[in-house]
């Protein structure tokens, strides 16, 4: 028996048709896990830019610029010590990373490796 001609774009259609529903099904269940104001884990941690799903108050994102004055004593006490090896290393590059380690100690951020 040969499908007639009708009944074949019938079935086109209600495959496609099918086939709308799931792509939509698809892109409604994405909408639904995407929360703009979902909170982010911080830079320069193991999962540093992954979302998640609370975060608590002493685990907030840190604003670029704001430090910490209560890590004063022990950042401040990491940078005479890069200054001391800097000194006998003898290299500006040694230098300026010892002050990005400290600016990144009193943001708590990740310190980087000093090189010289």
């Amino acid at each position: 028996m040969i499908p007639k001609y009708n009944e074949l774009l019938e079935a086109k259609s209600t495959l496609l048709d099918l086939k709308m529903h799931v792509i939509a099904a698809q892109i409604q269940s994405v909408l639904r896990k995407y929360r703009p104001g979902q909170p982010r884990v911080p830079a320069g941690q193991p999962t540093g830019g992954q979302w998640t799903d609370d975060i608590s108050a002493d685990d907030r994102i840190h604003v670029a610029g704001k430090y910490d004055p209560a890590r004063a004593e022990i950042c401040d006490a990491q940078l005479l010590l890069d200054e001391e090896l800097c000194r006998m290393a003898k290299s500006a590059l040694c230098w300026s990373l010892s002050m990005d380690r400290h600016a990144a100690c009193m943001k708590n951020n990740f310190i980087p490796k000093l090189r010289f």
